[in-house]
């Protein structure tokens, strides 16, 4: 069950939350479409938010790795306008986490 929701649930709620709601809302203002070297300035809350989040249940040392693929997922975001691109990322992005866990395990 728990890889269910590392699966599905998480990436989920979480782009919903972040690549949705807080990337969509800053996204819709001037100022949040504002890009450096590709990236907008709606990303980068996002991507704020997206790592913030991920401190409340990880270590700080593995959520600095987050950032490169929240900023990924959200380019993906800004780029079709959809919230589809990102979730599919997301999702194989955790696939390969549980993958590369059991293959050490």
């Amino acid at each position: 069950m728990v890889q269910v929701s590392i699966l599905l649930w998480f990436p989920l709620t979480e782009e919903l939350a972040f690549r949705g709601l807080v990337q969509g809302l800053i996204g819709s203002w001037p100022a949040g479409r504002v890009r450096w070297l590709g990236v907008s300035l709606a990303n980068l809350a996002a991507t704020l938010g997206f790592v913030v989040w991920h401190l409340v249940y990880q270590p700080s040392f593995l959520v600095l790795a987050l950032i490169v693929p929240s900023l990924i997922f959200g380019f993906f975001r800004d780029r079709y306008d959809s919230l589809i691109p990102p979730l599919i990322l997301h999702v194989g992005y955790n696939g390969l986490l549980l993958a590369a866990v059991a293959f050490i395990a």
